[in-house]
């Protein structure tokens, strides 16, 4: 490589320590053009669309490359489908058939199937919380990366390292057990993305940078660790107090009136492009009288923002935990604002205006029992109900 071409390498590794994974996504594409057909780098190309939930890219460029053991093990645990992830791990047994960890691995593998993560999400729709959790728990387990750190179980540690999800809004949900997590060890780590570190710093939390590097560091200094959003499999706790367990350390203050932020975009992720919506939809809204709206959106998107919506500048978790505090109500997609506000308490009504298939909407017309100051508009023309009941809100 080039004087140039390493200075792409080092952008993407950069990105990846602070947990951009989009950005490491661009700078890999732009070296894999530069550098057509390299191993190395359509490898690094690959695993940086694994880190940004881009499976099926991941899984074709990995399909051109020739097999080993690793490879064939990051798209067993990315893969779509019970009978390929299967597929997967019997081809890295059959090219090392000594390796301990693909034979186990494999072995609890062909006892699950799709049919019961599936019953589990409809276990956790149907709020079966305890019986979903255990399912998804034992799902999560048998696809485990490979790891030296033992998986914590629940018994008395002394240090504890919690695992954030790579969507800010699971992390976002799931922190309600951390306290619960605490109780059970001498000191409690907690690895997260970046721009998510201050905010739970504010709320007395050990927390670090989830990125590959840092996180084999904290590896290092713990006795077990664990996934968020496996907590409440393994403490219980049910639903867990369902707001206010993040506070804002200086709330902002708008001024008089009745001020409510809009958001209308999720994450840039394949599954967070078909929950954003066009800011068009917002129209209903316009017409309510005597309310300030404010734009929640970061970034390019949020110069989309309709002439009506003001813009509001917003910094990492802690300064947006901030600009909610202030506000009177957030109004959102299903996407992390939504779990945000609720984790801080502040009213919030989500808009569902499609088929809604994730469990944690569960089948209540209105009712969200994650969080306690929250309404579910449902429906294509769930603006409008929106803007009828905002209106008669004295």
């Amino acid at each position: 490589m080039d004087i140039a071409e390493l200075a792409i390498v080092h952008q993407v590794q950069a990105a990846m320590r602070v947990g951009d994974v989009y950005a490491a996504v661009r700078h890999a594409t732009e070296l894999d053009q530069l550098i057509p057909n390299d191993e190395t780098v359509r490898g690094l190309l690959a695993a940086v669309k694994l880190a940004a939930g881009e499976y099926q890219q991941a899984h074709a460029i990995l399909r051109t490359l020739p097999e080993n053991v690793d490879r064939l093990l990051a798209m067993a645990q990315h893969s779509e489908t019970h009978e390929e992830r299967v597929a997967y791990l019997r081809r890295a047994a059959e090219l090392d058939p000594a390796d301990e960890f693909v034979r186990d691995r494999l072995a609890r593998v062909e006892k699950l199937n799709e049919a019961g993560q599936a019953a589990a999400h409809e276990a956790l729709r149907a709020g079966d919380l305890a019986r979903g959790f255990r399912m998804m728990n034992k799902h999560a387990m048998a696809k485990a990366a490979p790891s030296s750190l033992p998986y914590w179980q629940g018994q008395q540690v002394d240090r504890l390292l919690v695992i954030g999800s790579m969507g800010d809004g699971d992390t976002l949900q799931f922190l309600r057990y951390l306290p619960a997590a605490a109780a059970r060890c001498n000191r409690l780590t907690v690895a997260v993305r970046r721009p998510l570190i201050p905010l739970l710093r504010a709320n007395g939390y050990v927390a670090h940078d989830a990125a590959l590097l840092p996180l084999q560091g904290l590896a290092l200094d713990a006795d077990a660790q664990t996934e968020m959003m496996l907590l409440p499999a393994i403490v219980g706790g049910g639903y867990g107090p369902r707001g206010g367990y993040l506070k804002a350390q200086a709330p902002r203050d708008y001024g008089t009136g009745f001020h409510v932020g809009v958001n209308w975009c999720a994450s840039d992720s394949i599954g967070g492009r078909l929950r954003t919506l066009d800011p068009a939809m917002l129209e209903p809204l316009a017409a309510v009288p005597d309310v300030t709206f404010h734009c929640l959106v970061f970034g390019e998107r949020g110069k989309a923002a309709p002439t009506w919506v003001q813009p509001l500048a917003l910094g990492d978790y802690a300064d947006t935990a901030n600009a909610y505090a202030g506000l009177d109500m957030v109004i959102t997609v299903d996407s992390g604002p939504a779990h945000l506000a609720g984790a801080l308490g502040v009213p919030m009504w989500v808009a569902l205006p499609g088929p809604v298939v994730d469990w944690r909407f569960e089948t209540h017309a209105h009712k969200w029992r994650w969080y306690e100051r929250s309404r579910l508009f449902r429906g294509p023309r769930c603006f409008e109900a929106m803007a009828a009941r905002l209106a008669k809100r004295r």
